[in-house]
């Protein structure tokens, strides 16, 4: 009870409705909100994810799937509009200097190289991040286009400190290893068609979890609609 004590200092509450498997609740009990706008007692959602956002029972329901009292440590409930569809209970950030809100994630920028052919002319490199490694010196290539992608991917891991390679097939998946890290520089002199990237650079992170401004009470069925977000 310390803990719900001390984080009692700064926030509102709201009547919602507990899941009726979680029965009858007790105060000070930690609550989250699930997808369907209800609180319950799991930690972690049915698809496995952790889930969202802490509250604390001031006000006990009487039933099961009855209403409880329930205290979030935020400061307001703000009516957004939402930049696309969104469940309720889903973190929420203001992403690329939109104005409107978007489910907040955290996501490693990623790219891929795909090897279509293993028989190479000698000399072409690839260069991840400013590294350059050439067939030949730094990897070669092996009698099939699955092994060759495996040579390529030992050198990435073996040689450039900022990603890591895995390999599915004659596929080549990149993922930087700092969250943070995006725009991971990807090119190769090969004009042979011998293999083809995802794009110039590694791309894709998103730390917008990092920075969320709440979590939604409704679900934005589409981009534009009109939704309550408990506000941190």
């Amino acid at each position: 009870m310390s803990i719900f004590k001390e984080e009692l200092t700064a926030g509102i509450s709201l009547s919602m409705t507990v899941t009726e498997t979680d029965g009858i609740l007790e105060k000070g009990q930690a609550v989250v909100v699930n997808g369907d706008y209800q609180v319950t007692t799991s930690l972690v959602s049915a698809g496995g994810e952790h889930t969202f956002h802490f509250g604390y029972v001031i006000v006990p329901n009487k039933e099961a799937g009855g209403k409880a009292t329930i205290f979030f440590k935020a400061r307001s409930v703000q009516k957004l509009t939402a930049f696309e569809s969104f469940n309720p209970g889903q973190l929420l950030a203001f992403k690329d200097s939109s104005s409107e809100i978007s489910r907040a994630s955290m996501e490693y920028a990623t790219g891929q190289i795909t090897v279509i052919d293993n028989i190479w002319d000698g000399g072409e490199s690839i260069t991840i991040g400013g590294v350059t490694m050439t067939n030949g010196i730094e990897f070669i290539t092996g009698p099939t286009n699955d092994e060759t992608a495996r040579n390529i991917a030992n050198a990435i891991n073996l040689r450039c400190p900022d990603v890591k390679a895995t390999v599915s097939g004659p596929v080549i998946n990149i993922r930087a290893l700092d969250i943070g890290q995006d725009n991971i520089s990807l090119s190769t002199t090969d004009t042979g068609n011998d293999i083809t990237l995802s794009g110039p650079a590694i791309t894709g992170a998103d730390v917008s979890v990092i920075y969320a401004y709440g979590v939604s009470l409704q679900e934005a069925v589409s981009a534009g609609n009109q939704v309550d977000v408990l506000v941190f």
